[in-house]
């Protein structure tokens, strides 16, 4: 795992669950593992995809960000101030 350098991004992203399709290829490529499958009573344990804000760096923004890159649903991660979770 490479290091993050201290910087803090100002943005990371989050997943509108509403689109996500859980197919995982997100999670696959993140280079910080900041992203995860959960299973949760609220979802009816619906797989659902998650981006750890601790450890999203941001990764260069959503043209650069490989999650995002590589995500087939249009507008499923969205970039969102650190810290304003919940936005999208």
């Amino acid at each position: 795992m490479a290091s993050r350098g201290g910087n803090e991004a100002e943005v990371v992203f989050q997943i509108v669950q509403e689109r996500c399709i859980a197919c995982g290829n997100c999670r696959e490529v993140c280079p910080w593992d900041a992203i995860i499958h959960t299973w949760t009573p609220e979802a009816r344990y619906r797989t659902t995809i998650v981006v750890l804000e601790d450890s999203c760096t941001g990764c260069g923004g959503p043209e650069k960000a490989p999650c995002v890159v590589v995500c087939p649903v249009p507008d499923c991660i969205v970039p969102v101030e650190r810290g304003a979770r919940g936005a999208a």
